[in-house]
């Protein structure tokens, strides 16, 4: 009876460890396809860091290249700063001086007109035209010398030489001396208008 009982727990004890070995080979299999998957897994990480390691590579030469650029930007800043500084000044010195340009005195614009003891800019004055010559003419001969004795003719000859002098001279004191005179105030005018001249 003993060894029945021995036998029977012999048996049972075989059914576990074969149960318990059935399931260890399925978790074995399980296992074996998860280590599989992690061996997979591993090399596909490999090539990614490979790539990562280039791509950081690539990208530490960039940033390297990108930082001399910088630096030689921040040059560039600080060379145009002072460039902008120094035309600064130079506009400044200009804008504040009233004598550049190689001018004589101060320098002077369109509206800076002349004035009696500083020189300034002056209008074209318009056109004037030119006096007209005179027509004025004594046609009349020379009298010649006169007679010993009252001579009728000698007389009316002085007498109409006389009298073209007069014609002649009101002719050019009420034509030609007044048209000089319309036309040198004309001339005085437009050098008035001009600024060329004070009108006071």
């Amino acid at each position: 009876m003993d060894k029945q009982n021995e036998i029977n727990i012999l048996v049972e004890e075989s059914n576990t460890l074969a149960e318990q070995v059935a399931e260890n080979t399925a978790t074995n299999e399980t296992q074996q396809t998860e280590i599989d998957s992690n061996t997979a897994g591993v090399s596909n990480n490999a090539a990614t860091n490979a790539t990562q390691q280039t791509e950081i590579d690539a990208n530490t030469s960039t940033n390297a290249t990108q930082q001399t650029e910088i630096d030689a930007n921040t040059a560039g800043v600080a060379t145009n700063a002072g460039n902008i500084t120094t035309v600064t000044n130079n506009f400044n010195a200009h804008d504040a001086s009233n004598s550049e340009h190689g001018v004589t005195g101060d320098n002077v614009g369109t509206g800076d007109f002349a004035q009696t003891a500083i020189g300034g800019v002056v209008l074209l004055a318009d056109l004037v035209a030119d006096v007209a010559a005179t027509t004025a003419v004594i046609a009349i001969p020379d009298v010649g010398p006169a007679p010993v004795a009252y001579d009728q003719a000698y007389a009316d000859e002085q007498t109409d030489l006389i009298n073209e002098c007069k014609a002649k001279i009101n002719s050019l004191i009420n034509n030609d001396v007044l048209d000089l005179i319309t036309q040198f105030n004309d001339l005085l005018q437009q050098m008035k208008d001009a600024n060329q001249m004070s009108s006071t």
